[in-house]
């Protein structure tokens, strides 16, 4: 994936969580995987898998497609 597009969805991502108000420990819970897998995802070291992307904005109650679209706008301006 372009860097551009991992560095812009991983700021996103972790927006999202902050602004849920959960931590990763908490979310990683939820979301039945380990914390510091989403760090990676959170820090852009690895591509956020779409399951796992579609799993954040569920339970962060997040539309994914404003999340995709704010990555476009910022990768493509």
């Amino acid at each position: 994936m372009n860097d551009l597009i991992t560095k812009a969805l991983a700021d996103e991502l972790k927006l999202m969580r902050n602004e849920k108000g959960l931590s990763q420990q908490e979310l990683a819970d939820r979301m039945k995987t380990t914390r510091s897998r989403l760090n990676n995802y959170e820090r852009g070291v690895r591509d956020v898998p779409l399951d796992i992307f579609f799993k954040y904005c569920d339970i962060c109650g997040t539309d994914a497609y404003e999340i995709l679209d704010k990555v476009r706008k910022y990768v493509y301006k």
